[in-house]
């Protein structure tokens, strides 16, 4: 291998992880900032999310995240919900289904 070659690979190895460091702090800085799944805010507890006028004031914009409750064919009411006898036909989350 001639110095050319080898200033060569040098430059190609330094631009491969120069790229790397770049890429590894933007995605800790998204992590960080800008992470919809460990945002603050109110998230629901066994599906069910409750929200005062406090929590909307403090988090205008809320992620749900996780714990969707599907009720497939039915139509429901907020006293349904109030007596908690009702059981979803699933829980869901982001990602569970991909897409």
């Amino acid at each position: 291998m001639n110095q050319a070659q080898y200033q060569r690979l040098i430059g190609l190895v330094a631009l491969f992880l120069a790229s790397a460091g770049i890429a590894a702090g933007l995605f800790s800085l998204s992590y960080r900032y800008d992470n919809k799944y460990t945002a603050p805010g109110p998230q629901p507890f066994a599906g069910v999310l409750l929200l005062s006028e406090e929590d909307l004031e403090q988090h205008p914009v809320i992620w749900l995240v996780r714990d969707w409750e599907i009720y497939r064919d039915r139509l429901l009411t907020p006293s349904d919900l109030a007596e908690g006898l009702l059981l979803p036909d699933e829980l869901v989350f982001i990602g569970q289904y991909g897409g």
